[in-house]
């Protein structure tokens, strides 16, 4: 088993790597934090404090142990996209912090009524399947994701409320890849309607640590499982009672995401340089044709901005130009101008109100916004 174990990290982790490990236990007033470089040390951590500690490992490789003291971004291997889908079920949220406040003075303090708990806890996973809806949410993105980018995601069950997502592409050199990620998974969280994506496992993806396939939740005593998008919730639970560990393949989990995050990427450098040149920018026209109370009718209020629209419907309250933002280059009129409902570019996806227009398009601060409205937008 320890072979096979062995095997899977060498595959999933490589061979040699520096990864920071972190322990988290909760009768310890902080987390331990080791430097673990080759498979064989992480498994050899692991049997020291399975059960013990909620076992976490860095998601990118530093490469050297020298780096991860320096924390130089620049040497990480950006090679994978994680994202973490969670249940936000108040039972389980409740068991779970009654579980933390009893081992919070010691693992054996009262401990029948932890194991109580705990047995508590892991039956309303299996049997009353609190982390379906996470991990159904994970099946549908992952099905989304290989049509869109080629290949499957790898699929874990978290050994708690949730489930993980990998997906592995080509490291490339990125602009902010931080942003990238986190502006990536936000906008599929709101599209796709995800409920149980965390954004916060995305934010700083380059610190992101996330638990050890295999490792066991301290909490419920069940083990982090792959799965697949065909399997039964009944059999990845009995996989995370019972696990066998398997090879891993990860060329098969290996997608073309790469090139989309370089799009991203290019177009968040572009969007902060064009802030950058709009700040300096002419105030746009005085507006006057509004009294105070009286509704923002926006069709005017772009027609005084940006000037007449390429089409216009006298039936319907909306009108169309070709966006105004320069790094969307709009042969056809995509952006729609409602007379309440605000903006929206059907091609490069910015939509808002006038003020975020201003905030955006003109890189106004917030106060600067308030000011220009009571200056040239009321009589």
């Amino acid at each position: 088993m320890r072979r096979t174990l062995k095997n899977f990290y060498k595959r999933f982790y490589g061979d040699k790597f520096a990864r920071i490990l972190r322990n988290i236990a909760e009768f310890q007033k902080r987390p331990i934090s080791y430097t673990i470089t080759s498979p064989k040390q992480l498994i050899l951590n692991l049997k020291e404090h399975e059960g013990k500690h909620a076992s976490y490992i860095h998601t990118y490789d530093h490469i050297t142990r020298q780096n991860i003291k320096e924390e130089d971004r620049n040497m990480i291997i950006y090679d994978r996209l994680f994202i973490d889908f969670d249940s936000p079920d108040p039972e389980l949220s409740k068991i779970k912090k009654e579980i933390k406040k009893l081992r919070s003075h010691s693992l054996y303090y009262k401990h029948d009524k932890q194991v109580k708990l705990r047995n508590k806890l892991q039956k309303m996973i299996i049997r009353e399947k609190k982390a379906q809806e996470p991990i159904m949410e994970c099946k549908r993105f992952a099905e989304e994701f290989e049509e869109a980018f080629g290949k499957p995601p790898a699929l874990f069950f978290s050994g708690g409320r949730g489930c993980h997502l990998y997906s592995f592409f080509k490291h490339r050199e990125y602009h902010d890849f931080d942003r990238s990620i986190e502006w990536f998974v936000t906008q599929q969280k709101e599209t796709g309607k995800y409920l149980s994506i965390d954004i916060s496992a995305v934010k700083r993806a380059t610190t992101r640590l996330s638990r050890v396939p295999y490792s066991k939740h301290q909490l419920t005593g069940l083990h982090v499982v792959p799965f697949e998008i065909d399997d039964k919730y009944e059999d990845i639970m009995e996989t995370a009672l019972n696990p066998t560990p398997n090879g891993f393949k990860k060329r098969r989990h290996m997608s073309k995401f790469d090139k989309h995050l370089r799009e991203i990427d290019k177009r968040l450098k572009e969007r902060e340089e064009l802030t950058k040149k709009t700040k300096n920018k002419p105030h746009p026209a005085k507006i006057k044709y509004r009294e105070r109370g009286a509704p923002i009718d926006h069709r005017e209020f772009f027609k005084e901005l940006i000037g007449e629209p390429v089409r216009e419907y006298p039936s319907k309250e909306y009108v169309m130009y070709n966006c105004p933002f320069q790094d969307h280059d709009d042969e056809h009129p995509s952006f729609k101008v409602h007379k309440t409902g605000g903006y929206q570019c059907y091609g490069c996806g910015r939509k808002g109100n006038y003020y975020d227009f201003l905030k955006e398009f003109y890189g106004y601060s917030n106060k600067q916004i308030r000011k220009y409205m009571r200056k040239n937008f009321y009589p």
